[in-house]
């Protein structure tokens, strides 16, 4: 059967697709109301979190996660990188408040190239540990606060581990690298030890067995840039990322905080895929929930 009326229908057929379009523009463009969690501290570590498998953000995660920063979410991180390397890792990232670095021995404000906090050791705290590694003829760097500045002191360059580590970052402006001509014990943050596996466990074995060594933290790690290699950082005791957490929270006057990490239990949403963005997806819904989402806060 012929219709008897072929204009109505495309009539018909060309409305309801400018029907269609126009929900669909007012579906993209209008936004259920959100409430920003302005009152929660918002941090999370870089490696295996932020940075995926190639030690990069994804394009999405960067542009996302500036946009809420730049929106008032009060977004940090805590790290056990240096602030250089930090810069570094987050170029273009919209750091705007301090920044756990060293593991929690300094709170440093990126912007300002500030120390805000810092646990150092005392002179005589320093002495013990460097006193110990010279016994032992262990090459170490060490890691100085002074006036706003990072200074690592080192010995002579002669193993080839060494000297690749100082290639890699001296050149950068937020490092000072001196090669020592005495004993350093003032300022000192943290030592960094670098060498075979198995003479950093034996080194690691005997550090625990000194009467002295409940006054500091000593932590053992395996380098994915050294394989075949472990590498130590001695601190004192206090310096941890929990406590300058604490002090974090008690500077910017906030009670709320969501952490983020990669080791289930440790932290308030473990993040265990950084390749789907799943970091910044999680903060967005934490940040801005829609109707009845809770945040975890602790």
């Amino acid at each position: 059967m012929i219709d008897a009326s072929p204009f109505l229908f495309v009539f018909n057929r060309v409305l309801d697709t400018l029907i269609g379009v126009g929900i669909a523009l007012i579906v993209n463009t209008v936004h259920l109301p959100r409430k920003r969690q302005k009152d929660i501290l918002f941090v999370s570590g870089i490696d295996d979190t932020l940075l995926n498998q190639k030690d990069q953000m994804s394009p999405y995660s960067r542009i996302e996660l500036n946009r809420l920063i730049d929106s008032g979410a009060k977004f940090t991180v805590s790290t056990g990188r240096t602030p250089a390397t930090i810069r570094e890792s987050l170029p273009g990232i919209h750091l705007k408040l301090p920044v756990i670095a060293m593991d929690g021995a300094v709170l440093c404000d990126l912007n300002e190239n500030s120390y805000l906090m810092k646990y150092q050791m005392s002179t005589s705290q320093a002495q013990t540990i460097c006193d110990f590694l010279d016994r032992k003829g262990t090459s170490y760097f060490t890691n100085c606060v002074v006036d706003d500045l990072l200074v690592i002191y080192y010995d002579q360059l002669i193993s080839p581990l060494h000297q690749e580590v100082y290639e890699r970052r001296h050149r950068s402006p937020h490092r000072n690298y001196v090669q020592k001509t005495q004993s350093v014990y003032e300022n000192v943050v943290y030592l960094y030890l670098l060498d075979k596996k198995e003479i950093m466990e034996k080194l690691y074995w005997e550090l625990m067995e000194q009467e002295w060594i409940d006054s500091y933290r000593v932590a053992f790690h395996d380098p994915i840039r050294y394989p075949g290699c472990a590498n130590i950082k001695i601190y004192i005791k206090d310096a941890t990322r929990e406590n300058m957490l604490r002090n974090l929270k008690a500077l910017l006057n906030l009670d709320k905080v969501i952490t983020f990490g990669s080791v289930e239990g440790r932290y308030d949403v473990c993040i265990e895929d950084t390749g789907k963005d799943e970091l910044v997806k999680t903060l967005k819904k934490l940040y801005e929930p829609v109707g009845l989402e809770k945040e975890t806060v602790r």
